[in-house]
């Protein structure tokens, strides 16, 4: 009997070494468990970060584009109003510059209209009473004939 319970002792001993084994391999296996998900875990973290960080740069770069492009833009309309402005005045000066031209001209003629009398009434002071009847005569006729449509 001691040489059974020696032997039920042994496999007593035996049994609870393998349970204890058992235990210690099941622990270990759910620390590399633990271990492998926390891993999963902190990789899934890690893709997340760069896919965001990578969302955040397209974001960013679309951003800039557009500020260029708003940039182009404004360059370009300020360069359209500044030739528009140029062009306007431009037109302005010639439209004076016309004007100035028209008003020299008026006054030309005038000039020459003045001098012309001055210089009839100067012709006419040298005639003699009849000749100066005569060109009235002459002027009248003229002046009628103009009227009629002559």
């Amino acid at each position: 009997e001691a040489a059974s319970a020696g032997s039920n002792g042994h496999a007593a001993a035996e049994e609870a070494a393998a349970k204890a084994a058992r235990e210690a391999a099941e622990r270990q296996a759910a620390e590399e468990e633990a271990a492998a998900e926390e891993a999963r875990r902190k990789a899934k973290l890690k893709d997340d970060t760069a896919s965001m960080l990578k969302a955040l740069d397209g974001q960013m770069e679309a951003r800039e584009r557009r500020k260029r492009e708003e940039r182009v833009e404004d360059e370009r309309r300020a360069r359209k109003q500044r030739e528009e402005t140029a062009a306007f005045k431009q037109e302005k000066e010639r439209q004076r510059q016309e004007a100035r031209a028209r008003a020299m001209r008026q006054q030309q003629l005038l000039a020459e209209q003045v001098e012309e009398r001055r210089l009839a009434r100067m012709r006419e002071q040298d005639m003699t009473p009849l000749e100066q009847s005569l060109n009235r005569g002459l002027l009248l006729s003229v002046l009628e004939e103009k009227k009629r449509g002559r």
